[in-house]
């Protein structure tokens, strides 16, 4: 009898560990792709890494499926358990160890056609003094110029 409880108890050791979930897919659209909003609502992909927000996941997502890796997976809520950070921590704005003038965060041109951006009012100021309504925007300059434009702060110029 003894032997039985334990072969159960093995077989539902076993079911428990199996079950475990290894992450939940992201809902991405490509939208997503072009421009992140600012939030700081966190997330623990599956790569061990803390995301700002879902959106700049999905752009993970994206960059890793496109290079031929598997993409990353919400892990948890909430930042991992390790305590990293984002590297573009926007919860308080502007970080204060945010160096300026700064290269700016472009995606991948596209093969063919233009650089499409979001309509999302996010100023940045260039480097050419002038004001952006966000940083695609800067970078869609850049690619019809051929200026190498970085960004002197966040907002107006």
């Amino acid at each position: 009898m003894q032997n039985v409880f334990l072969c159960l108890f093995a077989l539902a050791f076993v079911a428990v560990v199996q079950c475990k979930p290894k992450g939940v897919r992201p809902e991405c659209n490509l939208d997503m792709k072009t421009g992140c909003p600012r939030n700081y609502d966190p997330l623990c992909g599956t790569n061990e890494k803390t995301y700002a927000n879902l959106c700049e996941l999905c752009v993970a997502h994206y960059q890793a499926t496109e290079s031929g890796k598997s993409g990353v997976e919400i892990g948890h809520p909430g930042e991992c358990d390790h305590g990293d950070k984002p590297q573009n921590d926007r919860s308080e704005g502007d970080s204060a160890n945010t160096i300026y003038p700064r290269a700016p965060r472009c995606s991948p041109k596209p093969a063919q056609g233009l650089r499409a951006c979001n309509r999302m009012l996010r100023q940045v100021c260039g480097s050419n003094g002038k004001t952006y309504g966000n940083e695609c925007m800067l970078c869609f300059d850049m690619d019809e110029t051929g200026q190498d434009i970085q960004v002197a702060k966040e907002g107006q110029c």
